[in-house]
């Protein structure tokens, strides 16, 4: 990456003006590095810890690129990234209301607990959607006598309104397409910067198994 780019033609960081990828990157990593030592463990930065953060800053000044899928085994960083990005785009936006993170468990919960499709109106529109844990959720829900794919209309909703989304899951691409469908993987391949994490847990480690 050049030294003299900047973000300022980017969607996602329209309220950047001489942000430099530098920058992000030293805020991305120490905030992941913060995150790491709160859990106990010690981060080593290894060649594909480096390459994943290169990665995520690559993505954030791609104009053409809204969404970006972390995927890969349990414990690896998925979340952690995920929640660095967060912090990020909450420095970033003024009105914090302007992104949000959310579950598919708590989104299938509260549609049964509210016969409103108002819980989806706000996370088709908001300006950054951050997903956690994506593919836990049953692939068709059964919502107030209807079957509903709640997750996968958000998704394509946001690719139609080209909003900024993160998505973390476990799944693999096969479990991914199975979970989500075509029409889902289609616009993830199209508009998504996708980002594998591999090696063994960081559960497993700080654990010494």
């Amino acid at each position: 990456m050049e030294s003299n780019t900047v973000y300022s033609l980017t969607p996602k960081f329209q309220r950047l003006k001489d942000q430099t990828p530098e920058a992000v990157r030293d805020f991305l990593r120490k905030r992941y590095e913060e995150r790491v030592a709160k859990s106990g463990d010690a981060m080593v930065w290894d060649p594909h810890c480096t390459d994943i953060l290169d990665e995520v800053v690559a993505w954030l000044g791609t104009p053409q690129k809204t969404g970006l899928l972390l995927f890969g085994s349990y414990g690896t960083g998925k979340t952690t990234m995920l929640s660095c990005v967060e912090d990020l785009f909450r420095k970033e936006y003024f009105d914090r209301n302007q992104v949000q993170r959310c579950y598919p468990g708590e989104i299938i919960d509260a549609l049964k607990s509210n016969q409103r499709a108002a819980p989806l109106a706000e996370l088709r529109q908001v300006a950054v959607l951050l997903i956690d844990e994506a593919g836990t959720e049953p692939a068709v829900s059964t919502i107030w006598g209807d079957r509903c794919t709640p997750i996968r209309d958000i998704i394509i909703a946001r690719y139609d309104y080209m909003k900024t989304t993160v998505i973390a899951t476990n799944l693999d691409c096969e479990e991914f397409l199975r979970q989500y469908g075509e029409r889902v993987m289609d616009r993830i391949t199209e508009a998504y910067t996708s980002i594998y994490f591999s090696g063994d847990s960081y559960r497993r480690r700080s654990l010494g198994r």
